[in-house]
């Protein structure tokens, strides 16, 4: 089956890019965390039913919160600090995204099961 325009597929995939677009240059800031977290979270919610937006969404969490940490280490290597404002809020995120993680990987297994007992 193609991919056609007009398709909830079709539009997924454009609001994904947009999604993508609008957080991909990454800001040490709680907005821009907060505001990422909840655009992917409406973003999964408005497409459950297409499994792999779930996916997607998860993905691009995962990978801003790995980039992030990557920025972290090579912005951060000398401070070992656990009272360091910026190691406290990465952590604080990295916990944040893991829990949204689970939501959304548990939410997409529960959609799948229930479309399985269907058939």
């Amino acid at each position: 089956m193609a991919l056609e325009k007009g398709t909830d597929e079709f539009i997924m995939f454009g609001d994904f890019f947009q999604l993508c677009k609008k957080y991909w240059d990454i800001k040490d800031t709680d907005d821009y965390w907060n505001e990422l977290i909840q655009s992917a979270s409406v973003f999964g919610e408005k497409y459950k039913h297409i499994p792999l937006a779930v996916k997607l969404a998860v993905t691009f969490l995962e990978t801003q919160n790995n980039r992030a940490k990557e920025w972290e280490i090579l912005a951060n290597t000398h401070i070992k600090d656990e009272k360091n404002k910026v190691y406290v809020f990465y952590a604080e995120m990295r916990k944040m995204v893991n829990m949204l993680h689970v939501y959304l990987v548990e939410t997409s297994k529960n959609k799948i099961q229930k479309t399985e007992e269907s058939f």
